[in-house]
């Protein structure tokens, strides 16, 4: 299972005219540092929040789509750094499916209800990979995208953000 939930009631930071990437803007615009996006991967519940890990790893997550989205190599591989969500996901594609590899570095991370430590994780090893179609997968990614552009264009931004592009199909 792969499911990504997160919180629609978004705590407004500011809009900076400064800033110049969409990155950047998710950082500025969120006003706190609490956990707003929930993954759910088997049996999993990856913690996240949009002003700093998403910010941070919003570039790797278009990357990723679009790669999926390309579907003319069999493997990919995409890193994520930030400084509460660090991995490296292995991607094997078969046709409309993918299997994901992860290889959790630094994660706030549950399983069956508990907070466990990555030392743990490595011995647990239970529904690590992540087998789901494309388009399925990049439909919970989008949705989260969608919901950061909706809020990044209620508060000032627009299209003149590096990294913007992707947000504009979706």
């Amino acid at each position: 299972m792969f499911k990504i939930k997160f919180n629609c009631e978004n705590v407004i930071g500011t809009f900076d005219e400064d800033d110049e990437t969409v990155g950047e803007a998710i950082e500025s615009s969120f006003g706190n540092y609490d956990t707003d996006v929930f993954i759910y991967w088997n049996s999993y519940i990856i913690y996240l929040n949009k002003k700093c890990d998403i910010s941070d790893i919003y570039n790797d997550i278009i990357k990723m789509i679009l790669c999926l989205k390309e579907n003319n190599t069999e493997n990919i591989a995409i890193n994520f750094l930030s400084s509460n969500f660090t991995a490296k996901w292995d991607f094997s594609i078969k046709k409309d499916f993918i299997a994901v590899t992860p290889r959790w570095i630094n994660v706030s991370l549950e399983y069956e209800g508990k907070m466990i430590d990555i030392q743990d994780l490595h011995s647990i090893r239970e529904d690590i990979i992540l087998n789901i179609d494309i388009k399925s997968f990049i439909d919970e990614w989008n949705n989260l995208l969608l919901n950061i552009k909706k809020h990044l264009i209620s508060i000032g931004y627009n299209n003149n953000l590096e990294g913007f592009e992707y947000l504009e199909s979706i």
